[in-house]
């Protein structure tokens, strides 16, 4: 009955079988004696595809070639029959994106997943497929007439930003996703460190998350860090001084405390061990608001070729891959020139991105609101006591000067240089009196600002996320991706501008000073509260497209915190 089928070159009989199976024409024992014969020779194609027992490892153009059988075919020859017609259940294969020695007895042959090997018809006609009869899709490499094994670890596509800033909110004290959440969007919570450093229990948070894993492989893993918290946050957070880390000096010495907090915990180990290339195919530091600081941080010193391995900095993420992807959003600038991916001038593989509006940013404050602006600051810095206030009122009088003279253009550059100059000074007002801090001076300069921005509330009014504006700094060198607000109403006919890589888009977003500033300080009286206009979790959920705003607030245990309200100081 199955002679038939061998009175053509074998390179056929797979097309013949396939027809065969299809049609019901072979009784099973044919199919189950054909498909021995066909593997003992290597054929892998449509019977590697089905199921069959392949553990083919010679070139199927090569008339005669021959495979070696392996103790693992010899093993799952009870199974063909039931394999090639379909009746097999799919079962754990033990490669993974990863090669690996697990499907030969062999330990200098190494196999990994690869789900073309189910294609239609499998790339190089399944050539490898099946490695030692364990599964269609392990596939060997590395060796005689096979593929070379990847040098990364299969095509896996780029991880999804909403998913990312859903977990970021699960390492926020303040909220946690349920684990239906997490099983909807395919995570697993794995080693956790903890920052503990207040006495009433606040603490911050660094967790691994992994996805899609095989064997102790998986196809991603993650470490997110929880963003501000509580007070000792929000002072690192505007500490403005700066320090040495990893071997780069002019990094915010606030963010390197917090990053240098979880190196001291007595977890932290277990992070870095997760996040190891023997574990894991792409490998992402991600965060909102001072966690994506502390990401960017952490993705440096990762992936830093010019920095000693004795660096107290650098032992401490000893063993993580050095091909950490980095994807923030609403961070803070970190350094005084552009953190890298690797060597000087070199872009991290990822994304940042910040809540946009183009309406704002194309629109400054007033002339007039401005220049009172800059009168209300030296009047603050004579309450302080304070040499300041004199040159501010010096330059003052010079821009009154050109501005009265229709000096447009030198007018124009001179506000440009004394806003520039002014943004410490402006910040400093700002942070002191929205966090009304012990100050003598506090009270009154908070009547005198609380009444100009009663005048000037429409000047100071927008849609974008203050944070990534704040300062001079620099952003690392990534991809700049704005968003809109997802309530927000600023023209759709402004377009967004996404930035690739560049010198330009590490300055970006840049607003104006006194804009950004007192916008904030004008959001905390109008909230009485200390936060960010337009700097909420759910905001970036929902701007990501992953889920409505609405739907985010609902995932979270404590859905106060996972909010994202309209820009209410518009």
């Amino acid at each position: 009955e199955c002679q038939q089928y061998f009175a053509r070159p074998y390179s056929c009989h797979i097309d013949l079988l396939g027809e065969a199976l299809g049609m019901q024409l072979m009784s099973a024992k044919c199919i189950h004696g054909l498909a021995l014969i066909l593997a003992t020779i290597g054929i892998a194609t449509k019977v590697g595809h089905l199921g069959g027992i392949g553990a083919c490892e010679a070139d199927d153009e090569s008339a005669g070639a021959v495979c070696e059988p392996s103790s693992l075919v010899q093993q799952r020859q009870l199974f063909i029959a039931a394999d090639i017609v379909g009746a097999e259940a799919e079962r754990e294969v033990p490669c993974n994106s990863f090669p690996r020695p697990v499907c030969s007895v062999d330990p200098h042959r190494r196999c990994f997943y690869d789900p073309t090997c189910s294609a239609q018809p499998p790339w190089k006609r399944g050539l490898g497929c099946n490695a030692g009869g364990v599964g269609r899709n392990c596939r060997f490499c590395g060796h005689g007439k096979l593929q070379a094994c990847p040098e990364t670890c299969g095509a896996v596509a780029d991880g999804d930003p909403a998913e990312f800033a859903l977990l970021s909110g699960d390492v926020y004290n303040r909220t946690t996703l349920s684990d239906d959440v997490l099983e909807e969007i395919g995570w697993t919570r794995g080693p956790e460190a903890f920052d503990p450093h207040n006495p009433r229990g606040s603490f911050d948070l660094a967790r691994v998350y992994t996805k899609g894993c095989r064997h102790g492989y998986c196809d991603y893993c993650m470490v997110t860090f929880s963003a501000t918290n509580d007070a000792t946050d929000i002072s690192q957070g505007i500490n403005s001084s700066l320090q040495t880390y990893c071997g780069a000096s002019g990094i915010r010495a606030g963010v390197v405390g917090e990053m240098r907090g979880f190196f001291n915990s007595e977890n932290w180990t277990s992070v870095t061990e997760a996040l190891s290339p023997q574990k894991c195919c792409r490998v992402y530091a991600t965060g909102w608001s001072l966690g994506g600081s502390l990401a960017t941080l952490f993705a440096f010193c990762a992936n830093t070729q010019e920095v000693n391995a004795t660096d107290p900095d650098k032992k401490e993420i000893e063993g993580v891959s050095t091909k950490v992807e980095l994807v923030v959003w609403g961070e803070a600038r970190v350094s005084v020139e552009p953190l890298y991916n690797g060597v000087h001038g070199q872009c991290f593989n990822g994304a940042r991105y910040s809540i946009s509006d183009k309406f704002a940013e194309s629109r400054p404050p007033s002339i007039e609101a401005q220049l009172d602006a800059i009168e209300l600051l030296a009047q603050t810095y004579e309450l302080i006591e304070m040499a300041q206030a004199l040159a501010i009122w010096k330059r003052l009088v010079n821009l009154q000067a050109l501005l009265l003279q229709k000096q447009k253009q030198e007018f124009k550059a001179l506000l440009d240089t004394t806003l520039i100059e002014l943004d410490p000074s402006v910040a400093f007002v700002a942070f002191s009196l929205a966090l009304q801090t012990n100050f003598t001076w506090v009270p009154d300069a908070t009547a005198l600002w609380l009444d100009y921005l009663n005048l000037y509330e429409q000047e100071y009014q927008y849609e974008y996320d203050a944070v990534p504006g704040f300062g001079r700094l620099f952003a690392p060198a990534l991809e700049y991706e704005p968003l809109r607000h997802p309530l927000g109403k600023s023209p759709a006919a402004l377009p967004l501008q996404p930035r690739a890589c560049s010198n330009t888009a590490t300055a970006t977003p840049l607003y104006n000073t006194l804009q950004v500033n007192l916008g904030f300080l004008g959001f905390v009286f109008e909230v009485g509260a200390y936060q960010f206009p337009n700097h909420f979790l759910c905001c970036y959920v929902a701007a990501f497209g992953g889920f409505s705003v609405d739907k985010c607030a609902a995932l979270f245990s404590n859905a106060i915190w996972a909010v994202c309200p309209h820009p209410t100081f518009r």
